[in-house]
């Protein structure tokens, strides 16, 4: 969660250091971040894209997890638009002591806009990749590992909302959160509020925390799973990406400090918010579109077949299967394979559905045969 203009100077203090307000002619920050950030939204924008032509295109096995990500693209967009207004046009531009009337109420307005948003694409971003690892975990996990991914989507699904919540009835009444520093809405109006700054702190740690978490699970599927050094290798790099989106939370983690010590905490504060809060909002531009690049990754397979030796896979709701696995029946009970260049694998086999399919967790196509590879420990 980015920072909230909660450190706004107090109404009866802190103005006596400021310099003289400049309305002609202020100073104001260019366009640099913006269109960083518009370019990160570009890329994101296409790494979607790809994912979703190799999942409804190429391997035609979509699932919640690509339908979670389409859900979150609105969101992107929204929030892009919104940053880039926000240190545009809508105050973060400013320096607070020449902030406008009209710039005090629009900079509190898209900061609520923009940090709606960035909770509910993040929610949706991090269900994508908790649906993902239940999808490739289904067949090869033990009960305790399933109940705990299930245990995560369930608390991230009801926490999303309920800061949204908690963010929207900040301020009571809820106006009060974007008039608080008028004067003239204070002449006439009584609100309380709650402390920005504990939301903050707790906000920001609960979300790393979630995002270590989809980051540690999937170690636990590759450790599970029985396969050649380099292809283990290459799917914890894969996963590993998420490590991307921790070292981002970290970053936003850091602005959020600094922006709370050179404006508050230390012996000669500036309160000037506006204008030290633009690393925070870039820190979340970086962490969203991070996020949103990290849980497509796997689905790239496709373009880069033979890369650590991860060919030929494709997933599906109860694990990752041979291309033509949708269409394998052939029984396999108790029996063992030898493949042409004489590699030899176990088959042990279940029933799913209709079809008799192993229990291991990926097929691999040689010959124009399914096999079998992995299998859980």
């Amino acid at each position: 969660m980015v920072p909230l203009p909660a450190l706004f100077p107090p109404a009866d203090g802190g103005h006596h250091t400021w310099p003289a307000p400049n309305y002609v002619d202020p100073e104001t920050r260019g366009w640099g971040a913006p269109a960083g950030i518009i370019f990160m939204c570009v890329v994101t924008s296409c790494v979607v894209v790809a994912r979703l032509w190799a999942r409804f295109g190429i391997k035609r096995t979509a699932g919640w997890d690509d339908w979670l990500i389409i859900a979150s693209m609105p969101g992107l967009l929204g929030l892009t638009i919104s940053t880039v207004l926000a240190l545009r046009v809508y105050g973060f531009q400013l320096h607070i002591w020449d902030q406008t009337p009209r710039t005090h109420i629009t900079v509190r307005q898209i900061t609520m806009a923009m940090e709606v948003i960035y909770i509910g694409t993040t929610t949706l971003t991090k269900l994508s990749i908790l649906m993902f690892y239940r999808r490739i975990t289904s067949s090869v996990l033990s009960r305790p590992l399933l109940i705990c991914i299930w245990a995560s989507i369930v608390f991230v699904a009801l926490y999303g909302p309920a800061t949204i919540l908690a963010l929207i009835f900040t301020c009571d009444p809820v106006e009060a959160y974007w008039y608080r520093f008028t004067t003239s809405w204070l002449r006439t109006h009584e609100y309380k509020c709650v402390d920005e700054v504990i939301y903050l702190v707790a906000v920001i740690s609960i979300s790393t925390a979630q995002d270590f978490l989809a980051c540690m699970l999937p170690m636990f599927v590759v450790y599970k799973l029985r396969l050649p050094l380099r292809q283990k290798i290459g799917l914890a790099c894969v996963f590993l990406l998420g490590l991307a989106v921790c070292a981002t939370g970290a970053l936003r983690i850091h602005y959020a400090h600094r922006l709370l010590y050179y404006t508050r905490l230390n012996p000669s504060p500036t309160y000037d918010i506006t204008w030290e809060a633009l690393g925070s909002w870039v820190a979340t531009a970086v962490e969203t579109n991070v996020s949103i690049i990290c849980a497509s990754a796997p689905a790239l397979n496709a373009y880069f077949k033979g890369w650590f030796g991860l060919t030929g896979y494709q997933e599906r709701s109860f694990g990752w299967y041979g291309k033509t696995a949708r269409t394998w029946s052939g029984p396999c009970e108790g029996s063992d394979k030898t493949l042409a260049d004489g590699e030899k694998v176990e088959m042990p086999c279940r029933s799913y559905g209709s079809a008799s399919v192993s229990g291991c967790s990926e097929m691999l196509q040689r010959n124009d045969s399914i096999v079998p590879i992995l299998k859980a420990r």
